[in-house]
C-alpha cells in the first residue's frame, strides 16, 4: 500500500469511527456460539486531493498530464481496485465544456502520477477533470469534485520578444512597463506568461501578481503562468510592470545574459481575445538600487542599497497613466526563441511568502533598534518609517549572534564570512523599505532611523518553497527536546529549499548535489513536497549532458564557473532518484533519467580494482576534493592519502548494487 493510500485509510477510519464502534459493540454483545453476519461493504467515498503533476492547480502543464488523487473509504483495510478518469475542455465564452478523454474503468491500485492517455491537448488552454474509484468488492465511488489545470505554451507560441535595458551593470535592477487598453466586454480568462533572468516581480495595475526565478541556463530556462483574470480591467487602460534583477554569474547562477519575456492573453465574454507581448514598445529604466560590492566571494550576491528618493520619483510606475517620458525604449533581442534564449520550460515549483514581526525589539543607547525574530529565517527585511527625512541614510545589519552590548554582530566568524548589511536613503515623510534579496538571519539592527521603531514597524518577509501543509509529517513525543529537534529538522529542510536546494541561504546559495540529496530526502519526508526534488533531479541530469560525457555530474548546478565535480556527489544520484520514486510513485522521472544513472554506474565501475573489488584512484574532483573525498573527512583529520576511500566505496555500493 502506498503512503497516500495509508493516509487515506487513516482518514477513512476517522470518518467511519462511529460505524466501526457500533459493529464492534454488536459483536461483543452477541451470545457465545451465535453466528454474527459479516459487516456490509460500503462504497468508497468520492476521491479528494486531486492533483496534476503533484500540483493542485497547475497553470502550465506540458506534455501528457499525470493525475493523482486520494481514495477514501469508510471500511477498514480497504484499497482501491480500479479507477476511471474523465478529462474535458473547460467551458469558454464561445462554447460549453467538451469531453476529450474517458479512460474507462482501469483495473489498478495506482492513484499517483497516472498518465493521461487521450488525444493531444491544446496549448495554453484550460481543462477540468474528475475521477472515481472502485473498492476490493467492486463497489464504485461517486465522481470527485471537478479539478482544473491549464496547459503550458511551447517555444514557438510565445510570439513575444526578449527585451532588456542596455547596460554594463553587473547588478542590474530594471523596471519594464507597458500600458494597453482592453475591449469593453467582460474579461472571463486572462493568463500572464513570464520569464526573466534571473529573478522578477510582475504587477498588473499596481498589484503584485507573480514572482519568479530563472536561475538556469538560457537554453534550459523557466517560465511561469499566472491567473490574472481578476486583475485585468475591461474597457479601459491597464498596465503591466515587471521588475527583474540580473545578478550575473555566481553560486547557483550560470554565466549568461539578462532579458525579460512576457505574454498576456485576455479572453472576453463576447469571444474576442487580446494578446499583449513584450516588444520594442515597452519602456525601461533602472530601479532605485545603488551599485554595491559583493556580500562575499562565494555566493557573489551583492549588498543591497536602495535610494528612497528615486523610489518616490518612480512611485506608481506599475499603474496606468504614469509619466514614463524619461524612460527609454528597450533593447530587443528578438522574438523567442532568439539569441541565447533558445528554450523555455514550465516552472515546476513556486515560492511562498509570509510576513513576520519580531518577538522582541530592544533599543540600544544610541537609539538603534535590535529586532529578534526568535529563530533563524531566510527573509527580506521590511521597515516602515513614519518620519523620513530626505537624504538620511539608515543602516541595517542582519546577523546570527548578538555582541555583549546587545548589538548585532557583523563579524565574519559569526556570519559565515558574509556581509549581511543593507542600507536605505530616505525621502521625506512616511515610507517603507522593502529588501528584494533574502538572507538567513535571526537578528536585525536598524541604526540612524531618527525615530523610535517597534515590532509593528519592523518585519521580515520569509520565503521558501510553497508546500502543502496537509502533507506535512507530524511528530509528538513525551520529550520536549525531541519535539524541538523534529521541528528544527523539518524547518531547516524547508528553509533551505528556495528557488533551488541550497548549501545555505547565507554564504553559498548554490544548488550543490550532495546538499540537495540530503535536503530533498528531509523535505519529502517532512513536508511532503516532491516537485522541487523532481526539478533538481532533472537539472543535475542536464549537467551530465552539458559537461560530462564520462558519466559524472556537476557538484553544483547551475553555476557561474560551469564545469565542476565532486565524485562522491555523483555517486549519490542514482539512489536519490530511487528515493524519489519510493516517495512519489512517479515512474516517468525514473525512465527519463535512467540513462543518466546508467552513465553514473559505468563511471564508477571503471575505477573498480579487479583484485579487491574496491573503487580505487577514482578520477574526478579538484583541490581538496580530488579523487573523491568530501567535507567531513577533509576537515576532521581523516587520512586522505589512502588509495581506497571508505566514503567512495560505501556510495559505490548504492550505485552498482554490489
Amino acid at each position: 500500500m502506498s503512503t497516500s493510500q495509508r493516509r487515506a485509510v487513516a482518514r477513512s477510519r476517522s470518518k467511519g469511527i462511529l460505524l466501526t464502534t457500533a459493529i464492534l459493540t454488536a459483536l461483543s454483545a452477541a451470545a457465545p456460539g451465535v453466528a454474527v453476519a459479516a459487516a456490509p461493504n460500503h462504497a468508497p467515498l468520492a476521491p479528494d486531493h486531486l492533483t496534476v503533476g503533484d500540483q493542485s492547480r497547475p497553470l502550465e502543464v506540458e506534455g501528457a498530464p499525470q493525475f493523482g488523487w486520494q481514495p477514501l473509504d469508510v471500511d477498514p483495510g480497504e484499497s482501491q481496485s480500479a479507477y476511471e478518469i474523465v478529462v474535458s475542455r473547460a467551458a469558454t465564452a464561445s462554447g460549453a465544456a467538451q469531453q476529450v478523454w474517458d479512460s474507462g474503468k482501469v483495473t489498478s491500485a495506482d492513484e499517483a502520477y497516472v498518465p493521461y492517455g487521450g488525444p493531444a491537448l491544446a496549448d495554453g488552454s484550460s481543462y477540468t477533470w474528475t475521477v472515481r474509484t472502485w473498492d476490493r468488492a467492486g463497489a464504485a465511488s461517486k465522481w470527485a469534485a471537478l479539478a482544473s489545470f491549464d496547459t503550458g505554451i511551447t517555444d514557438s507560441e510565445w510570439k513575444a520578444s526578449w527585451i532588456r535595458r542596455t547596460t554594463g551593470e553587473k547588478d542590474d535592477y530594471t523596471l519594464a512597463r507597458k500600458e494597453f487598453t482592453t475591449g469593453a466586454s467582460q474579461v472571463v480568462r486572462a493568463r500572464l506568461y513570464l520569464s526573466a533572468y534571473q529573478q522578477y516581480q510582475a504587477y498588473i495595475n499596481g498589484k503584485l501578481v507573480d514572482r519568479g526565478p530563472a536561475y538556469t541556463y538560457t537554453d534550459e530556462g523557466y517560465y511561469q503562468a499566472t491567473d490574472v483574470t481578476q486583475d485585468v480591467k475591461a474597457g479601459g487602460a491597464n498596465a503591466i510592470g515587471v521588475l527583474y534583477h540580473w545578478y550575473g554569474p555566481g553560486q547557483g547562477r550560470p554565466s549568461d545574459e539578462p532579458g525579460m519575456l512576457a505574454r498576456l492573453v485576455i479572453d472576453h465574454a463576447d469571444g474576442s481575445q487580446e494578446v499583449v507581448l513584450s516588444d520594442g514598445t515597452w519602456q525601461v529604466t533602472r530601479g532605485p538600487w545603488l551599485t554595491q560590492s559583493y556580500r562575499n566571494s562565494d555566493g557573489r550576491d551583492y549588498r543591497e542599497s536602495v535610494d528612497g528618493r528615486l523610489a518616490q520619483a518612480q512611485e506608481g510606475w506599475t499603474l496606468p497613466g504614469f509619466d514614463a517620458s524619461s524612460w527609454q525604449a528597450p533593447s530587443v533581442v528578438g522574438v523567442h526563441p532568439s539569441g541565447v534564449f533558445t528554450h523555455l520550460q514550465a516552472q515546476q515549483t513556486r515560492l511562498s511568502y509570509q510576513t513576520v514581526h519580531p518577538v522582541k525589539v530592544t533599543t540600544l543607547a544610541d537609539g538603534s533598534a535590535v529586532a529578534d525574530f526568535g529563530r533563524i529565517i531566510p527573509a527580506m527585511p521590511q521597515i516602515s518609517f513614519a518620519q523620513g527625512q530626505s537624504g538620511r541614510t539608515v543602516s541595517l545589519q542582519a546577523g546570527y549572534v548578538l555582541k555583549p552590548d546587545g548589538s548585532v554582530s557583523s563579524s565574519n566568524h559569526d556570519n559565515q564570512s558574509t556581509n549581511l548589511s543593507y542600507s536605505y536613503i530616505e525621502h521625506d515623510g512616511a515610507q517603507v523599505f522593502q529588501a528584494y534579496t533574502y538572507e538567513g538571519f535571526r537578528y536585525l539592527q536598524i541604526s540612524g532611523a531618527g525615530e523610535p521603531l517597534d515590532a509593528s514597524s519592523i518585519a521580515a518577509e520569509v520565503q521558501h518553497v510553497a508546500e502543502d501543509p496537509s502533507r506535512a509529517a507530524t511528530f509528538t513525543s513525551s520529550d520536549p527536546t525531541l519535539n524541538q529537534v523534529d521541528d528544527l529538522l523539518q524547518r531547516s529542510a524547508l528553509y533551505d529549499t528556495q528557488e533551488q536546494f541550497l548549501d545555505t541561504p547565507t554564504r553559498e546559495k548554490g544548488q550543490f548535489l550532495g546538499d540537495s540529496v540530503d535536503i530533498s530526502r528531509a523535505l519529502m519526508a517532512g513536508s511532503g513536497d516532491r516537485s522541487q526534488t523532481a526539478k533538481a533531479i532533472r537539472e543535475f541530469a542536464e549537467s551530465q549532458k552539458r559537461y560530462w560525457p564520462d558519466g559524472r555530474l556537476n557538484a553544483v548546478y547551475p553555476n557561474g564557473d560551469g564545469k565542476r565535480d565532486i565524485p562522491d556527489y555523483t555517486e549519490m544520484y542514482p539512489g536519490w532518484v530511487w528515493d524519489y520514486y519510493l516517495n512519489s510513485g512517479d515512474r516517468s522521472l525514473v525512465a527519463d533519467t535512467y540513462q543518466v544513472s546508467l552513465n553514473v554506474a559505468d563511471y564508477v565501475r571503471r575505477y573498480i580494482d579487479p583484485a579487491t573489488g574496491l573503487v580505487t584512484k577514482f578520477a574526478g574532483g579538484s583541490g581538496a576534493y580530488v579523487n573523491g573525498i568530501i567535507d567531513w573527512p577533509n576537515r576532521y583529520g581523516y587520512d586522505t592519502a589512502t588509495t581506497v576511500r571508505t566514503t567512495v566505496n560505501i556510495l559505490a555500493v548504492d550505485v552498482t548494487g554490489t
